[in-house]
């Protein structure tokens, strides 16, 4: 009992310690998450502070949580976005480094979009630094590793996707000059997602930011000028209402804005009827009022009424300059001086150009190749301005110069590779594609070939099964023949009777006249070369007359033939002695009434004729049809002694020997009502070839 207590005892202190360090993991987790939270809140309006609660962070996991790899991640990316901001690109680039070549002891669960949003920031130190063909290709790694569309609906997610187009709009349409690529589709793909991509006021605006560039940049097309410059309008007026309430203002934002205004009013390709439409104006006019509101522009007034453009250009720019340089960004304000050097320069105000330029050369040059679009446009500025040191500053600017045509250079070479690559990709999807489709070809041809096969053994073993029934009719014709001539007998014997009365010796000799041509068309089927067949073009009318007797039983029966234009491809002979057998039949069972022998056009396939023998007579049960042709029955008697049923064999076989001989489908089949049905009677139809032979 001691020894199970013991063991209850230790089995719920561990169940406890572990559950306190679950709670103490959560608990600094929740630390360290704040201190990330903090970090990316403060990436814009507060870079030094961004910096201090990531590094924050770095220091706790060490110290107590080690094995948090996605706070580690975070953190570091948080790092890498402030010093971005911050315009320190050795330490960005180490903290990006670190994102991608971490090896982690922790399992990090949001390992791959933190090493996309690293990538971004990488593209955009390279974009800083014109190299935008390294720039272009991260961007386009990470189109085509399918992390965009994966759908994920959280803040981390919708920041990556949200920095994507940030980043990719920001290539196109600042640093290409003109080069741009996928205008239409970069914009339609970012509005698109713009309602799944809200993280927090700073990333919206960022995007507004790039949207407004994009859309500027479409506005030095002369198609749809009034539609894209409405929409560049429109997002820096989203900006602008954002920061109306001071909770979210945002120095660094507010100057990017203020800066994108002055650019789309110096736009000139913009021509006054745009400027001048309903919407423009009016949003416009808004624009001036929600920055008047924030008297932004008070210390510039004289700039503004000095100033003809749309908007206040001038009084735009150099307040931009003057906001960069409070918020101690030297990339950005080095260029929104040199920006405000150049727009007095296009105003002719050469002097005060000088001015601008020279303070961003003393106070805000950066080490060469660092930021280079912005200070080959500072050296040309101090050239057109300033006259010392030309040679000097002439040389720089060739450097400057050189070395951005090589980077657009390579960053086209760069596309064609990737555009040729891409094209192969698809080349070589389109061949596979083909491949497995004529695979699949393949294949279905040989299950059909297989099927096929099949379909052709049960057809021979049919045809050889035909082929043995045949045997068999043939021997039971044979027997037939047999008792027809044993038959021969009584009517010999009549005929020998010199007391017979004439009509009776007249009607048994015709009986046996007949008696003799069947035996001898039948005793034709059972030798090798069967029944003479010599096809010709028929008229089925006068067929039709030639079968009926000459002496019909007399009394109430008719016998009428239909008129019929019609002829057929057959032997004219067996045709006949086919209607007379079917005639002779319908005479026997037909006491009074009508017997009608028509033919007309097949109504299922117009290469054929249908001949029909019609009768009112008794009729036949299904039983009864279904055994007429087949010679493998036995002889019947009828109640006054006479066989019958070898003149519908004798008919089925002539309908054979037409089928064989034309290889048309020829059949012949029977219908009947039996009494005592009001419409009793049969019809047997023969299906024989139309001439002349239609294909």
């Amino acid at each position: 009992m001691k020894r199970r207590h013991v063991i209850y005892l230790l089995l719920m202190t561990l169940a406890v310690a572990a559950c306190h360090q679950q709670k103490t993991d959560l608990g600094s987790r929740a630390v360290v998450d704040n201190l990330n939270r903090e970090a990316f809140l403060n990436r814009y309006d507060d870079p030094e502070a961004s910096i201090a609660a990531a590094c924050s962070a770095l220091q706790y996991i060490s110290d107590t949580l080690p094995l948090y790899a996605d706070g580690k991640l975070r953190a570091w990316n948080c790092l890498a976005t402030a010093y971005y901001v911050a315009s320190v690109a050795d330490s960005a680039q180490k903290y990006v480094d670190s994102v991608c070549a971490a090896k982690l002891a922790g399992k990090a669960r949001n390992r791959k979009v933190e090493e996309m949003i690293a990538h971004l920031i990488e593209a955009r130190l390279l974009q800083r630094q014109c190299d935008i063909a390294g720039s272009y290709e991260i961007l386009y790694n990470i189109e085509k590793s399918h992390m965009l569309p994966l759908g994920k609906d959280n803040l981390l997610y919708n920041y990556a996707q949200s920095e994507y187009y940030i980043t990719a709009l920001t290539l196109n349409y600042h640093y290409r000059d003109g080069m741009e690529q996928n205008v239409g589709q970069l914009l339609g793909e970012a509005e698109g997602q713009r309602e799944r991509l809200k993280c927090d006021y700073a990333q919206d605006m960022a995007l507004n930011y790039a949207m407004a560039y994009g859309y500027s940049s479409l506005c030095s097309r002369e198609e749809r000028q009034t539609e894209n410059l409405t929409k560049a309008l429109g997002y820096c007026l989203e900006n602008l209402a954002l920061m109306a309430d001071e909770s979210r203002f945002s120095l660094f934002h507010y100057a990017n804005t203020l800066q994108m205004l002055a650019l789309i009013s110096t736009n000139s390709a913009i021509g006054d009827s745009v400027w001048q439409s309903e919407d423009v104006s009016a949003l416009t006019a808004e624009a001036i009022a929600l920055i008047g509101e924030r008297q932004m522009l008070d210390d510039v007034e004289e700039l503004i009424e000095s100033d003809s453009s749309h908007l206040p250009s001038l009084a735009l720019y150099v307040k931009a300059a003057y906001l960069f340089e409070e918020y101690g960004d030297p990339y950005q304000t080095l260029g929104a001086f040199v920006a405000t050097g150049r727009r007095l320069l296009a105003i002719g105000d050469t002097a005060a150009a000088r001015t601008w330029f020279l303070q961003a050369y003393e106070g805000y040059k950066m080490p060469l190749y660092s930021a280079p679009k912005s200070e080959a446009r500072l050296y040309e500025g101090l050239i057109m301005t300033d006259t010392v040191a030309v040679a000097t500053r002439s040389r720089i600017l060739h450097d400057l110069i050189s070395y951005i045509h090589h980077n657009e250079q390579a960053d086209f070479a760069t596309q064609t590779r990737l555009a040729v690559s891409e094209r192969r990709v698809t080349t070589y999807r389109v061949l596979a594609g083909i491949g497995t489709l004529v695979f699949l070809i393949l294949v279905g041809l040989l299950i059909a070939l297989s099927y096929q096969t099949r379909v052709l053994h049960r057809e021979k073993r049919a045809l050889q099964q035909a082929k043995q029934r045949d045997l068999q009719r043939t021997s039971a014709v044979e027997t037939c023949l047999s008792v027809m001539r044993h038959d021969i007998g009584p009517f010999i014997a009549y005929l020998q009777n010199p007391s017979l009365p004439p009509e009776i010796h007249q009607e048994v000799l015709g009986q046996l006249l007949r008696t003799f041509e069947n035996i001898k068309n039948w005793t034709n089927l059972s030798i090798p070369e069967g029944l003479p067949f010599h096809a010709t073009e028929c008229d089925l009318q006068t067929v039709m007359e030639h079968s009926l007797p000459l002496n019909p039983r007399p009394g109430s029966l008719t016998l009428r033939v239909e008129e019929s234009p019609l002829k057929a491809y057959a032997d004219q002979g067996l045709l006949t002695i086919l209607l007379h057998n079917l005639v002779a039949n319908a005479i026997r069972y037909t006491p009074q009434g009508t017997i009608t022998l028509a033919a007309r056009d097949y109504s299922a396939d117009s290469r054929f004729v249908e001949l029909t023998v019609a009768d009112n007579g008794c009729g036949m049960d299904e039983e009864k049809i279904d055994t007429l042709f087949r010679s493998d029955r036995a002889p019947q008697q009828s109640e006054n002694g006479e066989h019958y049923g070898f003149g519908l064999i004798l008919c089925r076989y002539i309908v054979k020997k037409h089928d064989d001989n034309t290889l048309r489908g020829c059949r012949i089949w029977a219908e009947s009502t039996p009494l005592p049905s009001p419409d009793h009677g049969t019809t047997f139809h023969i299906i024989i070839a139309q001439a002349p032979l239609r294909q």
